[in-house]
């Protein structure tokens, strides 16, 4: 049956949702993906994550990753209570390049491209990888799929997009609706402050659909502070409203 009524947009913090976060090699990425509510790690490259506090699995392939959504899958339909409210994907760039292996190896060849079989192999890959992470979003849990970033310089400016292939990495920012750029700067002390962008620019691919996070465009680099901007935006149009309910009486 069509609508007959309009619907407002729903501005309650996003639960269940798959977040993208992505920034240079080193940035803090790992430990700011773990401030996520009780976190499964799954590290698919050794680096990190000694250093933070989480429920840590490692996977050493793909199919070992195929395995660890299935098991989780099982317990999830059988009703079993799990620790879990987040799982980190701990980088989808790795699940890339265990994904281009295993899909050159079906044509018989070592790399993408050398089959010569008219970009189905480049298909079949990107295909995988949209279905890995399709996968893990479809759980009742937050996803973090971490990744790095890399720079493209034209015309003396330099834009920070996402490690993947091309096509891959726009099919991922057009699957996810919070992309993070995790930004790191020195302070004039020497200190290092890190924050999480979303507000896209001609140099960013960052952003997301929720108005919320579009308003704010940037907060420190955690979890908590994430959410505290939905609290602050709710305190403030219950204060809005206060004062327009106020003015009426008068």
């Amino acid at each position: 049956m069509l609508p007959t009524e309009r619907e407002g947009p729903n501005l309650s913090f996003p639960e269940n949702a798959t977040w993208l976060l992505y920034g240079p090699p080193k940035s803090g990425k790992t430990t700011a993906s773990c401030t996520w509510p009780d976190p499964l790690l799954i590290e698919c490259e050794r680096e990190g994550a000694e250093w933070v506090d989480a429920y840590k699995l490692y996977v050493e392939s793909i199919e070992g990753l195929r395995k660890v959504w299935t098991q989780i899958a099982q317990k999830v339909k059988k009703g079993e209570e799990l620790p879990y409210k987040t799982i980190v994907l701990d980088t989808i760039d790795m699940i890339s390049v265990w994904a281009e292996a295993e899909v050159a190896a079906h044509y018989g060849a070592k790399q993408l491209g050398e089959a010569k079989v008219f970009g189905a192999d480049y298909g079949a890959h990107r295909s995988e990888v949209m279905r890995i992470i399709r996968r893990f979003s479809q759980l009742p849990f937050d996803v973090v799929l971490v990744s790095h970033s890399r720079g493209v310089s034209e015309q003396g400016t330099e834009t920070k997009v996402l490690e993947l292939p091309g096509r891959l990495g726009r099919a991922v920012l057009a699957e996810v609706s919070h992309v993070i750029y995790l930004e790191a700067r020195e302070l004039p002390n020497g200190n290092l402050e890190r924050r999480f962008v979303f507000h896209p620019s001609s140099l960013l691919e960052a952003g997301s659909r929720h108005p919320v996070m579009a308003q704010a465009r940037a907060c420190p680099a955690s979890y908590q502070d994430l959410r505290s901007l939905f609290d602050e935006y709710v305190q403030e149009e219950e204060e809005q409203e206060g004062v327009t309910t106020t003015t009426e009486e008068e």
